[in-house]
């Protein structure tokens, strides 16, 4: 008697066998792909409260409204009671501490995985982001440059009326 007979199933042709083979295999690999998606992805398995997004953007957005006078006010005691004329310079080293941060919170902490990298050339670098940089180092040294010669509620006021 052949194998077939005795595992008490019908004797197939090659062809129907490799066709039960190939929905095996894609079976197979749905559920794998489906156990690596589960397994990759710790938040799939349970949704985030609705309570702890509102909590997170609060303080974002806390954070946010402190962060921008004490900024006015660290520039115009540097520039002004300090005595460093330089806007220059105090745009330069925000600038430069933002840049640091960046660099250590993606490339080291890897809190957002890069997703363009290979995009990113020399020429599409110089082209876009130098812009960008350049136009936003000068808005910031006119910006700073004010703190020399106005009082720092007119200079809130200025940016109050300018970001409408």
């Amino acid at each position: 008697m052949s194998s077939h007979k005795e595992a008490g199933r019908r004797p197939t042709s090659p062809v129907q066998s490799s066709d039960r083979e190939q929905e095996q295999d894609e079976d197979d690999s749905h559920d794998q792909q489906a156990l690596l998606h589960k397994s990759e992805d710790p938040s799939r398995t349970r949704p985030p409260s609705r309570m702890l997004d509102v909590l997170i953007t609060l303080t974002y957005c806390v954070v946010y409204l402190l962060v921008g006078p004490a900024l006015i006010l660290v520039n115009k005691k540097i520039m002004r009671d300090v005595g460093f004329g330089y806007p220059m310079m105090v745009s330069g080293i925000g600038q430069l501490s933002s840049a640091i941060c960046s660099a250590i919170a993606i490339k080291v902490l890897k809190v957002q995985p890069l997703t363009c990298v290979a995009q990113v050339t020399w020429p599409f670098y110089l082209r876009n982001m130098m812009v960008v940089g350049g136009a936003t180092a000068a808005s910031l040294c006119f910006g700073n440059a004010g703190y020399l010669y106005l009082t720092v509620s007119f200079v809130q006021i200025l940016k109050v009326v300018a970001s409408t």
